[in-house]
This record gives C-alpha cells, structure tokens and sequence, in this order.
C-alpha cells in the first residue's frame, strides 16, 4: 500500500509542476520525465498483468529519450552561462605562461 502512495504522490507532484511551469521548457521536461517514471513504477507494482509489454517497451523509450534531450538541455545551459562569465576556466588553468 506504501508503494501506491508514493509513486501516485510522485504522479500528482509532477502534475502541479506540469501546471504550474507551463513557460519553462526545462521545467516541463523533467515533470514530464518525472511523470513517466512514476507511471512506469507504479505498472511495475501492480504487475505485467495490468500493463502490456509494449506499453512498457514505449514507456522507455520515451524516458530514454526524455533524459538526453534534458541532459543536453543542462549541457548547453552550463556552456551559455561560461561564456557569459568570460569564457571557458580550463583553457586559462592549461595555458602555460613562461
């Protein structure tokens, strides 16, 4: 019974966030990642009975999917952000200065 709660706690979070950051594309994405992997626990909990297999293969593949458009995502926002502090810190660590 604990386990219906918090992955239908992590359903009904992820719908808040869903609602409430509607204008930021980031946000969004990790709700809805959040989202699919709750629904995807919560199919593993109540068995393969209730859910087909294909249900589960796509549901993974969407997830998949989801955490590489949200790690490039974190990727270029990390890279915008060097440049605008006044560029890349390791190339100034590696230059030698004799």
């Amino acid at each position: 019974m604990g386990l219906y709660l918090i992955f239908i706690n992590f359903m009904l979070i992820s719908l808040l966030i869903l609602l409430k950051e509607v204008d930021h594309f980031l946000s969004v994405l990790v709700a809805s990642e959040l989202l699919l992997l709750s629904a995807f626990g919560l199919s593993s909990v109540l068995g393969q009975s209730y859910v087909p297999a294909s249900v589960l293969g796509g549901f993974s593949v969407v997830i998949l999917c989801l955490g590489v458009c949200e790690s490039c995502m974190g990727l270029g926002i990390l890279t915008s952000m060097g440049r605008h502090k006044g560029g890349s810190k390791v190339y100034n660590l590696s230059s030698f200065k004799l």
